[in-house]
């Protein structure tokens, strides 16, 4: 499986997606649809509880219905995420859209079956309530194919991104190319070491799932865009420090009012260590941003063989991949 996922991107550079990554989950003969490629958009918002930030969730993911068109994903899953298995069926979107207001909401928007990958999925994580356990993070994280930004709206993408900025403003957040697991991702953990490969080679791929550990104190990695506030930008020493790292013509910068969207490069890509194939812009806005970068998260589908419900290997491994683009 391991050879066949890296040869697929290969036969398909032009057209990623046509990639279909599939598994098969250990001790069994049962095969999965693991993982598709496409745009991966995850950001992450301060104080969730507040009801005009989840306004604005809400506001953003009318917006991703919209852009989605007759693709948008039909089913409503969850309201609050279950504590073992998923619902068979959900609830009618706009029904579960109305119910949200002044409630703490955690939905997934997708496709019937859970447990095959498709490019259009929406999760949006917003507490209503503070406690001690309860993340003081939301998030907003969504996926489309490639398509849709190379082919059927190349000039519309970026600007899509910014709209989604301003809407949400995130504290921090990437957008580009990853791996689209199946929206129950234990499917795809349990298949984890079979990608692993496919995203080690290709480090440009972002292989986290939506969660927000660790992430209070500062953003993970990088992507081809990169979101953060105005109070993280001035911890790096703001717009000067920024222009003096990443000159305007290889990294475009946008402002979406509440912070900004930094480019690296003029377009998403995969890199490929096989071919030296690196990364160079996405490295230099990893080293510009890396005082604000979290030594550590978990939640990631990086995880070499042998490594897997090997908690201190799974750190090893988490470390790794946070670690890809520095020197």
């Amino acid at each position: 499986m391991e050879d066949i996922a890296i040869e697929l991107v290969k036969q398909h550079a032009e057209n990623l997606d046509n990639v279909a990554i599939w598994g098969r989950v250990p001790y069994t003969e049962d095969d999965y649809l693991i993982g598709k490629l496409g745009f991966v958009i995850c950001l992450y918002v301060e104080n969730p509880h507040e009801q005009e930030r989840r306004e604005r969730l809400m506001q953003a993911a009318e917006l991703y219905r919209q852009a989605c068109g007759d693709k948008a994903p039909p089913l409503y899953a969850w309201e609050d995420r279950p504590t073992r298995g998923v619902p068979s069926k959900g609830i009618d979107y706009e029904r579960g859209l109305s119910r949200l207001r002044g409630q703490g909401f955690s939905f997934l928007l997708t496709h019937k079956d859970h447990h095959t990958a498709e490019h259009h999925n929406l999760a949006i994580l917003a507490p209503a309530d503070r406690g001690p356990d309860i993340p003081e993070l939301g998030y907003f994280y969504a996926t489309l194919p490639t398509g849709w930004g190379v082919n059927a709206h190349p000039y519309q993408f970026v600007p899509l991104m910014l709209k989604l900025c301003e809407i949400i403003q995130p504290v921090h957040g990437t957008i580009g190319m990853g791996l689209i697991p199946p929206p129950w991702q234990e499917r795809a953990y349990d298949c984890a070491e079979q990608l692993y490969p496919l995203l080690h080679q290709h480090i440009g791929l972002d292989a986290y799932v939506p969660s927000t550990s660790n992430l209070l104190g500062g953003m993970s990695s990088v992507n081809w865009l990169n979101a953060i506030d105005n109070q993280l930008l001035e911890k790096l020493g703001g717009m000067a420090a920024l222009r003096a790292s990443l000159p305007e013509t290889e990294y475009p910068v946008y402002n979406f009012g509440s912070g900004v969207l930094i480019q690296a490069g003029s377009a998403p890509a995969l890199g490929d260590r096989e071919v030296g194939d690196l990364l160079p812009q996405y490295r230099a806005v990893a080293k510009f941003l890396k005082p604000i970068r979290v030594p550590f998260r978990p939640a990631s589908l990086y995880v070499p063989p042998g490594a897997i419900n090997n908690d201190a290997s799974e750190r090893q491994a988490a470390i790794e991949y946070l670690q890809r683009f520095d020197d």
